[in-house]
């Protein structure tokens, strides 16, 4: 129910900026002086974003997933395909691998 009433709630502030949008539209294009929009063309946003490699081990993996990951089927039968390879038997597995 609290997330039914919030989305309500912010379905009618949409409502109520679309509603509005037109005459904020209309006095924004018909300023012809322009000198009173914000412009700062010296700074640039760059994102600080740090990558970490093994953010989730195998221990603090939830139960569900590591459920998954043991149902999972094994690696395909390679060497089924060895006897189309000029190279011979593990061929194919190595050129994967």
């Amino acid at each position: 129910m609290a997330t039914a009433a919030r989305g309500h709630g912010l379905m009618l502030r949409v409502q109520q900026l679309e509603a509005e949008f037109p005459s904020i539209e209309k006095t924004f294009f018909t300023q012809t002086n322009n000198s009173s929009f914000p412009c700062n063309d010296g700074i640039d946003w760059h994102a600080n974003i740090q990558m970490d490699q093994n953010l989730i081990t195998q221990g603090d993996m939830p139960r569900f997933i590591v459920d998954s990951y043991e149902e999972c089927r094994g690696p395909p039968h390679l060497f089924t395909l060895d006897k189309f390879d000029v190279a011979g038997a593990g061929a194919c597995f190595k050129k994967i691998f």
